[in-house]
């Protein structure tokens, strides 16, 4: 993947943000490190954990099966790096800028990664057990087979990803943002979604299981075989349009979308609709 290309801004309605810097104070360590970065192997299989990296640049590195485990990475360029199968139990991602990187199998459990760019990442079958990633952008990201539990995701913004066989426990993503995703056999149990933007997604095969879906936006979406289950609940959400053909939706209005006048002020937000029948 091409590391120059330009991403969205993690902040939502916000100007894109220019490449991560790296920062005048960066440690000699980390300097080395740069170094090491250029000779033949590059950082694979490095044991690099709990070291200070911050501002670090290691743009298109090799830092497959590399230790970071605990290691501080704030602000730190890491554009179309290979950290497949890499530790990074406990390592601290703020602001650094991980777009295009491949994160293939990579333990991220614990990390802390605000604000940080991963936009175009590729964390199939990933893991990051009580991750902290408010703010975090994660557009165009491959999440499949990625799990988590207890993941934070408020407001992070993940528009366009696609996920296949993921399975989030416990997740906390409310007022996120998942524009025009893509998921197949996705399993989210008792997380939150509430006031997340789904506008245009595409679900099949899918379960939300005791999910919080209230105030979410479902513009446009499209469900095929989607359960609901464990008490989740649309209760409040809103949606032009919801085809959801072969779905168990339990409890929720199933009707044509009829045309009517708009509603007045009084009328309060439009209430969810959903269409069964083809797509």
């Amino acid at each position: 993947m091409n590391a120059s290309r330009h991403f969205t801004s993690h902040r939502h309605g916000g100007p894109p943000r220019p490449p991560t810097a790296p920062l005048a104070t960066a440690s000699p360590f980390a300097r080395q490190v740069q170094a090491w970065a250029q000779g033949p192997g590059g950082l694979a299989g490095h044991d690099l954990a709990r070291r200070d990296l911050r501002g670090v640049v290691l743009d298109g590195a090799d830092l497959r099966n590399a230790d970071l485990t605990g290691s501080d990475l704030s602000d730190a360029s890491l554009r179309g790096a290979d950290l497949s199968g890499a530790v990074l139990r406990g390592a601290v991602l703020a602001d650094a800028d991980c777009s295009g990187a491949r994160l293939d199998g990579a333990c991220l459990a614990g990390s802390n990664a605000a604000c940080c760019r991963l936009a175009g990442a590729s964390l199939v079958r990933a893991s990051a057990d009580g991750a902290s990633w408010p703010s975090a952008d994660l557009s165009d990201a491959d999440l499949s087979g990625f799990t988590a539990s207890g993941l934070d995701l408020t407001r992070a913004v993940l528009d366009r990803s696609t996920a296949a066989g993921m399975t989030l426990h416990q997740v906390r993503a409310e007022h996120s943002r998942w524009r025009a995703v893509r998921w197949r056999d996705v399993a989210i149990h008792h997380g939150s979604l509430r006031g997340a933007d789904l506008r245009q997604a595409q679900l099949t095969a899918c379960m939300l299981d005791g999910t919080a879906l209230q105030g979410s936006v479902w513009e446009h979406a499209r469900w095929r075989a989607v359960t609901l289950a464990g008490g989740s609940t649309l209760r409040d959400a809103r949606a032009d349009t919801l085809r959801a053909p072969g779905c168990e939706l339990p409890g929720m209005p199933q009707r044509p979308l009829q045309p009517s006048r708009p509603p007045r002020p009084a009328d309060g937000p439009p209430r969810l609709i959903v269409v069964q029948g083809g797509a």
